[in-house]
């Protein structure tokens, strides 16, 4: 589908509806495809206040409105082997946290056993759009 930011930030509502704590959301795309923009609009919604990009912190908490928090990372600083030596998995899947993961394809690999749900952005012909591709069971998950 191809998204304005309001396109992007419908789709953020409807995903933050249905989060209920546990939730990894991976998120996909190269440098300023709208992944954050997607993570704060997700927060917005749930009651977090100031998101930013953790990108030199790779992680930051958020209290939310709801019984969880987001566990927002960034894993575009880190190296492959240096994620394993994160405490990532602390987060991923705790029903005490959403996890929002940018650039989380490089943490997908250990994920075999979570469930997760993936977003992928990209630049569409008009700079203002973006082109954006749901994971089969977000979409199925968007529509229950």
């Amino acid at each position: 589908m191809i998204l304005d930011k309001k396109g992007m930030r419908d789709l953020a509502i409807k995903i933050a509806d249905k989060l209920e704590g546990g939730e990894i959301i991976i998120l996909v795309g190269d440098l300023a495809a709208g992944k954050t923009f997607l993570a704060q609009a997700i927060g917005e919604k749930l009651g977090a206040k100031s998101i930013k990009s953790p990108t030199f912190v790779i992680l930051e908490i958020y209290k939310t409105k709801k019984l969880f928090q987001i566990a927002h990372f960034d894993f575009y600083r880190l190296l492959n082997q240096e994620i394993d030596f994160f405490e990532w998995s602390d987060y991923l899947g705790n029903s005490d946290y959403v996890s929002i993961v940018e650039w989380g394809e490089k943490i997908k690999p250990r994920l075999e056993k979570l469930n997760y749900f993936e977003i992928k952005i990209d630049s569409a012909k008009n700079k203002n759009k973006r082109k954006v591709c749901l994971s089969s069971n977000l979409r199925k998950w968007l529509q229950n």
